[in-house]
């Protein structure tokens, strides 16, 4: 940003303190400067209280109604939109498991097993008392509200925190262009593989990056020493934040990507006075006192980083790049004819079949153009045209695992390298299109030229994508997209940002606009007569140990009503409970592991065997005698079918039936 004006020496050591009129009027005019933005934020506010105080998010929790056959009321809880059954984990893992943590005895532990063995919740983005909560701002609503206002609380600074962190972000890249930093940010929140991973920490994990990124930029051109101070702050805070919602596959191509725009953008300004000396001691200190709070919470949680690094996955998966072919990484432009229903052959779901559209190709002609006529790029622009090829590279190609060990990248596995792509494509195209609108014509320019050579690279890209996924595309529906895809790439050819924004926004706002639902409150779970039954019982025995059985999602729900539960998913494994049932350890690497871990019930004369079905699945088969259920310490088990006769003579009692939920809640403490 610009700095504030100076007539003379007085006026520069008042304003760099921080006060006198000369500051006050340079705070003043840059508040002018800046009144869209800002209105910008305010809006974003006042719905953050709105909807917060309407109990509003964007949870699929509605699709309990099915599995509590409420076959008249499937949209129980919904106000607009569809739930997302493929969004399992939203509505059967992160929303139980938040409701466990509210619902324990003491509320919040660090220590739930349900949730997993050790510290598992301080790993989670879940409410823990734990001073690391107070860097996910989005979690604190749970100490200060109801469930239900915190839980829309959470899920709507979601949407509110990545909207106003990406805009402020692109705003500074693009040199103040409000309409294009509202563009970027449109397109990062409606992007197809940021609404089908919204309900994971993917949304605040950005907010946070862009928050620190944005701190980190504004510190060297900041001359008052009061908002260097805040800026600091806020700098500490936000990266502290990025690194306590763990999750490394997106962590780690994010942070080569902040450190490639930030230091970009100090290369940009290394002609101004004193730039290095005012960015260096603050981001030093920064750096140690981040150090310092990371190493604490890194130390405290050894024991859980130590046992999660030992599972068989996720801790031994490990890629060597080649994950994402070209023909998968630039398949955004056809994500509009994909659904939860119906994805190519091996594409797995629509969720890992997500992605964004990567039109830095298009720029990279560009810059190469414009070099070749002797315009150099700008020291951004060859920061992220380099990003942009080294993961093209690593998505694209095999390396040793010995490089992707040593440079993190070993863990952005699978379709979570779209992610970093992603958005350093976004962000170099919103860089692109402010420039072309401000400088004018940037490459030589024909309108019918670039429109025909688009069309026919985007209809070479579509036939090979007809042959690679044979009998899924129809020709109407591929063709309207690879049109779509032309123009757009046109556009941004001729740095046209308004047909540019007009291509873009309503298409993917039609589109992934509702991917996640407008829904209200919790009634989908809270309201039916198996979670008042659990509850009461939960609430008359807090510390009796559940079982579910027979049915997959039981023992989460179980969870959601404050039980603790043997079973379900887990965060990290319970491997010395489960080792009980395995003899000399030959099936320990089934049960360690994340998973949902499952029981199913046999004859009384069988003998406990797991059973591993997919890398994040397994099932424990107990016979229906008492012993084995005795070592597993289960006082109450929650069937999905009744136990048969002998079963229920020898040691269970029948407490309640439940057949509209299709549960059978036994005591098994005979």
């Amino acid at each position: 940003m610009d700095d504030a004006a100076e007539t003379g020496p007085e006026s520069r050591a008042r304003a760099a303190s921080g006060v006198g009129e000369d500051y006050v009027a340079a705070r003043s005019a840059t508040l002018r400067r800046h009144r869209g933005l800002l209105a910008f934020a305010v809006i974003l506010l006042a719905w953050l209280v709105v909807a917060t105080a309407a109990r509003i998010h964007g949870s699929s929790v509605a699709a309990w109604n099915s599995e509590m056959n409420r076959v008249n009321r499937p949209d129980f809880g919904i106000l607009l939109g569809t739930p997302r059954m493929i969004r399992s984990d939203d509505w059967t893992v992160g929303t139980p498991f938040i409701m466990s943590q509210a619902l324990q005895p003491d509320p919040f532990p660090t220590v739930n097993t349900s949730l997993g063995a050790k510290q598992s919740p301080m790993l989670l983005n879940v409410p823990v008392r734990h001073w690391s909560v107070l860097f996910k701002p989005h979690l604190l609503g749970f100490f200060v509200l109801d469930l239900e206002r915190a839980y829309a609380l959470m899920w709507q600074l979601k949407v509110v925190g990545l909207l106003l962190s990406a805009a402020m972000l692109i705003y500074l890249l693009t040199e103040e262009r409000l309409g294009i930093a509202l563009l970027g940010s449109a397109w990062i929140l409606f992007s197809s593989f940021t609404q089908w991973w919204f309900s994971t920490q993917l949304p605040e994990s950005l907010t946070a990056l862009f928050a620190a990124m944005s701190f980190a930029m504004l510190l060297p051109g900041e001359k008052a020493l009061g908002w260097r101070i805040v800026q600091t702050c806020g700098l500490i805070y936000a990266a502290v934040a990025f690194s306590v919602l763990l999750y490394p596959p997106f962590q780690i191509q994010l942070l080569y990507l902040a450190l490639a725009v930030v230091m970009a953008w100090m290369w940009q300004l290394r002609g101004r006075e004193k730039v290095w000396r005012r960015a260096v001691p603050a981001w030093g200190g920064a750096g140690l006192l981040c150090a310092f709070l990371l190493g604490l919470w890194l130390w405290e949680l050894r024991d859980s980083f130590a046992a999660m690094a030992a599972t068989s996955y996720p801790g031994a998966r490990e890629s060597a790049g080649g994950d994402l072919p070209s023909l998968k990484l630039f398949s955004g432009f056809f994500n509009p004819l994909m659904s939860e229903a119906s994805v190519p052959d091996g594409w797995l779901n629509v969720c890992e079949s997500s992605s964004y559209l990567l039109l830095f190709p298009v720029l990279l002609v560009a810059t190469a153009v414009r070099w070749r006529r002797g315009r150099r790029p700008a020291p951004m622009q060859i920061a992220l045209a380099s990003y942009c090829l080294g993961f093209w590279l690593w998505n694209s190609v095999e390396f040793s695992a010995i490089v992707g060990r040593y440079t993190g990248l070993g863990q952005v596995h699978g379709n979570r390298g779209f992610l970093g792509i992603g958005i350093a494509s976004i962000l170099w195209c919103c860089v692109e299109l402010a420039g072309a609108s401000r400088d004018g014509e940037l490459v030589p320019r024909s309108s019918r030229r670039t429109v025909l050579v688009c069309l026919g690279v985007a209809a070479a890209y579509a036939l090979a994508m007809l042959r690679a996924t044979p009998g899924f595309f129809e020709m109407v529906p591929l063709a309207i997209c690879s049109i779509w895809a032309a123009l757009l790439a046109a556009s941004l050819w001729l740095g046209r940002a308004r047909p540019f924004a007009a291509l873009l926004l309503p298409p993917l706002v039609a589109v992934y606009g509702l991917v996640n639902p407008v829904a209200q409150g919790l009634q989908p779970i809270t309201e039916s007569r198996l979670y008042s039954t659990v509850r009461t019982m939960v609430q008359r025995e807090p510390r009796a140990m559940w079982a579910a059985s027979d049915r997959g999602g039981l023992a989460e729900y179980l969870m959601s009503a404050g039980a603790v539960v043997v079973n379900g998913t887990k965060f990290i494994p319970p491997v010395e409970q489960m080792s009980l049932f395995d003899v000399g350890g030959r099936q320990r690497f089934i049960y360690n592991r994340y998973a949902h871990a499952y029981i199913e019930s046999g004859n009384e004369t069988a003998e406990p065997y797991f059973e591993l079905r997919v890398q994040d699945q397994y099932v424990l088969h107990l016979p229906l005698r008492p012993e084995p259920w005795r070592r597993l310490g289960v006082r109450y088990l929650a069937s999905g079918r009744p136990l048969p006769p002998s079963a229920l003579a020898a040691h269970a009692r029948l407490m309640h039936a439940l057949p509209e939920s299709k549960v059978w809640i036994y005591d098994l403490g005979r």
